[in-house]
């Protein structure tokens, strides 16, 4: 009977031979892509033809190159973001710390913004960071304050990177004054004078499994990056333990790292795209409006 229908409607026979076609296209391109690390979508309008993008072959980073110059690079999601200042032809994006996920990937042009999809399938499996301190003490009963560092540790900021980053994303409004309980000021060897300020830790069954948004810039003199994203309290730990050491670096005296105390993750995210230029500045149930950690500086040359 199936025979006949197809000999009396040979349309129908070619019509369910290209669904099969279809269907093992689809097939085979569903497998490339979950079978790559990662996956850039790129942009094919005829306004982004200047911008060459792409993957390099290890798949960690994507590379940019344009007959004119590239102004900054921003790629984000909901839960993470990373803004970096370029000024040049050629640039290269490191990935491979980026969590999986969708992401949007911009491109800042002197006249147009180009908008680039990338897509994160699976984690680099990265190595874990060989703890820098001697001696660890508890960051619920006490302020964390490292009195010996490694001596192989080279004295490099956190998150530094190859490339980098603005500094002229200041946020609009009022801004926090938290309650301090203790300021210790760090002498540095070319007469750099830097005050870190530390609010109280809270019981460790209170925080153990808290979440915390992250506003880390790192600063070296010629380049700065800043990175913005939500972790969990280890990070928090061993970013603000870092901190510590690097505020007794020449190199590192002036990065900076703000932590917040999340209370809604959903709400949180919510909040974030609502007051997308200075949420941090407006109060909300969502998140603890005080900084849960705050560097600050106070530069005085002698």
């Amino acid at each position: 009977m199936f025979c006949l229908v197809l000999k009396l409607f040979p349309k129908t026979k070619n019509l369910l031979i290209m669904r099969r076609l279809y269907f093992i296209v689809l097939l085979l391109l569903s497998s490339l892509v979950y079978g790559q690390k990662s996956v850039l979508l790129q942009n094919v309008n005829n306004r982004a033809k200047e911008l060459q993008h792409h993957l390099n072959k290890t798949e960690d980073s994507i590379i940019f190159k344009s007959e004119r110059t590239i102004y900054e690079i921003m790629i984000f999601n909901d839960d993470f973001e990373r803004i970096i200042k370029v000024k040049d032809t050629n640039a290269k994006l490191l990935i491979a710390d980026i969590p999986v996920g969708r992401y949007a990937v911009e491109a800042v042009l002197i006249d147009k913004l180009i908008v680039i999809t990338l897509l994160r399938n699976e984690s680099f499996n990265l190595q874990k960071l060989t703890p820098l301190l001697t001696t660890t003490t508890s960051p619920y009963s006490k302020d964390i304050s490292p009195s010996k560092v490694v001596s192989t540790v080279k004295k490099e900021p956190f998150g530094s990177e190859n490339n980098t980053g603005r500094t002229d994303l200041s946020l609009s409004g009022k801004t926090a004054t938290p309650f301090i309980k203790e300021e210790k000021s760090l002498t540095l060897s070319k007469g750099f004078t830097s005050k870190t300020s530390i609010r109280p830790r809270e019981n460790a069954e209170n925080t153990a499994k808290s979440t915390y948004w992250v506003i880390h810039k790192i600063n070296n003199g010629s380049s700065s990056e800043k990175i913005l994203k939500i972790v969990d309290q280890k990070t928090v730990d061993r970013m603000i333990q870092k901190n510590e050491i690097d505020m007794k670096t020449f190199s590192g005296r002036l990065n900076e790292l703000t932590v917040w105390q999340i209370h809604n993750t959903t709400g949180f995210v919510q909040h974030k795209r609502r007051n997308k230029t200075n949420y941090m500045n407006i109060e909300s149930d969502s998140f603890n409006f005080v900084p849960y950690y705050k560097t600050d500086h106070n530069l005085d040359r002698n």
